[in-house]
């Protein structure tokens, strides 16, 4: 005969002791007192093969986990585990670095959950994807199949700018930020003049916006029409509005509907402009433009009145 026995104190009493027949067919076992709590108590914890369900639907407690792991699994596991304030959940894969944990939702009654969020073997967060939207390095990817993939909303209504992203470098600076007041978003990039020296005037700077080669293109993505530039030939006149180069390529990995790498592929790497980079040559043009104009005007008064 096989043996459960759960001991309510050392002293041995309130002892429930249950013995079943030493078959490999399954058991359960009930306990109906006032709290609905076991407490499992043993130098050695519970290994268990097969599962552990607890309902807890009429209950504020369902699992309590004490206790820190003391040893590494030699194999692929999950583990909660406790140390001191901590609540630790581990994933350990087969081999070294492959284990991830996912978070599963919309089963029940019947039928079959789906993955929503994964936290992968390196510490990125996936979610509603299963792979790398780009690259392994990436730390967050979001897939969204509504309209937006992210929602940042202020909790005052005093009309004031206020942060809503910052974009910090490798020494702990801001490089930028996204505000927003009750109505309005800034979109903003470092311009203290404390952070700049040797400020020049521009110069020629009708010339190089002559060499700007404004267009109206159609997106191969959708096929619709807007105005703009090529990158690479923005490029060569305004050299900070660019990012990338040329027909430049990136090596991406290819993985398994587990997000595991199964090997690489050559694909493009785009390049992109920020538009907004184009503004002081703008104004510098358009003032040396002004400059001219004013210059013949003033000479056809002069003519006009000689």
């Amino acid at each position: 005969m096989s043996k459960v026995k759960i001991q309510g104190n050392a002293s041995g009493t309130g002892v429930l002791t249950v013995e079943a027949p030493n078959t490999n067919t399954d058991r359960t076992i009930t306990l109906p007192d006032e709290t609905g709590d076991v407490v499992v108590n043993t130098a050695t914890g519970i290994d268990v093969t097969g599962s552990v369900t607890c309902d807890g639907a009429s209950s504020s407690k369902a699992v309590i986990v004490e206790g820190s792991l003391a040893v590494t699994p030699s194999g692929a596991a999950s583990v909660f585990s406790k140390s001191g304030n901590e609540t630790r959940i581990r994933s350990y894969g087969a081999t070294t670095g492959t284990g991830y944990t996912t978070f599963r939702t919309g089963g029940g009654g019947g039928s079959t959950d789906s993955e929503a969020m994964r936290i992968d073997s390196g510490g990125r967060l996936l979610l509603n994807t299963t792979s790398h939207l780009y690259t392994t390095d990436v730390p967050f990817n979001v897939i969204s199949t509504g309209n937006y993939p992210a929602v940042f909303k202020r909790s005052d209504l005093d009309g004031s700018m206020r942060n809503m992203l910052g974009f910090m470098n490798a020494s702990g600076a801001f490089a930028g930020n996204i505000k927003c007041t009750s109505s309005a978003t800034q979109y903003n990039t470092s311009s203290d003049y404390r952070l700049k020296e040797d400020d020049q005037p521009m110069s020629a700077s009708i010339d190089r916006l002559k060499q700007l080669r404004p267009i109206n293109f159609t997106w191969k993505a959708d096929g619709s029409r807007v105005d703009g530039f090529f990158a690479h030939e923005a490029q060569a006149v305004v050299p900070e509005a660019v990012s990338g180069e040329k027909d430049a390529m990136r090596i991406a990995d290819i993985t398994d509907e587990d997000g595991n790498v199964t090997g690489t592929q050559e694909v493009p790497d785009y390049q992109g402009i920020d538009q907004s980079k184009l503004v002081p040559l703008l104004t510098s043009a358009l003032q040396e433009a002004v400059a001219k104009i004013e210059a013949l005007e003033t000479r056809v008064t002069q003519l006009e009145n000689a």
